[in-house]
């Protein structure tokens, strides 16, 4: 899974984030890292790149976090 393109990873001035929204990643890409037992920055990226698609489409983006996390999880479940 690549990076987001956008300019900074999780950045709280990212026009797809609301605000706070960064500060809810940042705690999922966390959670999700010890859960599953793997590298936040490895982490980070795959949830980026998932956050990414998802955004695309989202109209509600409160539940971004845990789809995203979900997509994650599965994605890192499947190739073990």
């Amino acid at each position: 899974m690549a990076s987001r393109n956008h300019s900074a990873p999780l950045d709280p001035d990212d026009d797809i984030n609301p605000p706070g929204m960064a500060d809810r990643h940042v705690h999922s890409i966390h959670a999700l890292a010890e859960e599953i037992g793997m590298p936040v920055d490895e982490v980070a990226a795959a949830y980026e790149e998932v956050l990414d698609e998802l955004s695309d489409q989202a109209e509600v983006t409160d539940y971004l976090p845990i789809l995203v996390s979900k997509r994650v999880k599965r994605y890192y479940r499947a190739s073990r």
